[in-house]
């Protein structure tokens, strides 16, 4: 993936999480992605970041 792939990915997950908490369909349909995609770039996120479940949790996003 190239970096500009990279920044565009990082600058949709921040749509996606606190404090901006936007819904994965609007998004994905913004951005012209599957939902599926958006599900699997915030996992893995995740997996790559466990501490971010822990902040999203407690911020009480539905994404966890």
């Amino acid at each position: 993936m190239s970096k500009l792939n990279l920044k565009r990915k990082e600058a949709i997950l921040k749509k996606l999480l606190p404090p901006h908490n936007q819904p994965v369909s609007l998004i994905a349909k913004e951005e012209q992605l599957n939902k599926s995609t958006l599900y699997t770039w915030l996992k893995q996120a995740r997996d790559q970041y466990p501490d971010l479940y822990v902040i999203l949790k407690s911020a009480g996003s539905t994404l966890c």
